[in-house]
């Protein structure tokens, strides 16, 4: 559905008021998400007021365009719910993120002998950034221009990296004790099936 009023041509002097809402959906019966876009942009002063929101979007149905950006373990269900917040003035455009993630459900490891042999803290990364309930709260900003946004990869990793640092320092002393704990003892497991493979061998 989309609403697009005030428009003024030529662009310059662009002037428009915008409402754009969707429904996602993985088949002509599934919903699996909301997405809206609303606000209103001047491209005469370079001028912007815009807020986009995704609600309880599916997002591993998404899986082959962000792959291993979450998370080197394959997730086979995880709730986004994303508000982003551009407002531009005098060509310079500020951008604020809210992304919260939750109801993460993992695909099962496959056991195999290569697994005894490697230990990667990325694969329970997001682990580390989620509160009591399991949720992944980060508010992050991004500074760029208006007619010529730049917006790299490289640039929103670091923005989410920053975000992520301060979640970490934000969460209580035991629960973050608690989570290093945890993979402390995977170290330790880690080495007893070396010496399972060395003894293996004698």
């Amino acid at each position: 559905n989309m609403d697009i009023s005030k428009v003024m041509l030529p662009i310059t002097s662009l002037k428009a008021n915008f409402k754009i809402t969707a429904d996602v959906l993985k088949d002509l019966e599934s919903k699996i998400g909301e997405i809206s876009l609303l606000g209103w942009v001047d491209f005469g002063p370079k001028d912007m007021d815009a807020t986009l929101t995704l609600k309880d979007l599916d997002a591993s149905y998404f899986y082959p365009y962000y792959g291993d950006f979450l998370s080197e373990r394959k997730i086979n269900f995880v709730k986004l719910n994303l508000k982003v917040k551009a407002e531009g003035k005098d060509n310079d455009l500020n951008i604020s993120t809210n992304l919260r993630l939750s109801d993460l459900v993992y695909e099962e490891d496959k056991e195999d002998s290569s697994d005894l042999l490697r230990l990667d803290f990325a694969k329970k990364a997001l682990d580390f950034f989620a509160d009591k309930d399991g949720n992944i709260i980060l508010d992050f900003y991004i500074k760029t221009k208006l007619d010529k946004p730049d917006i790299s990869q490289e640039g929103l990793k670091k923005a989410i990296l920053k975000a992520a640092a301060k979640n970490i320092a934000s969460q209580e002393p035991e629960d973050l004790i608690k989570k290093v704990s945890e993979n402390i003892r995977q170290f330790k497991d880690f080495g007893k099936e070396i010496q399972k493979v060395f003894k293996g061998k004698e």
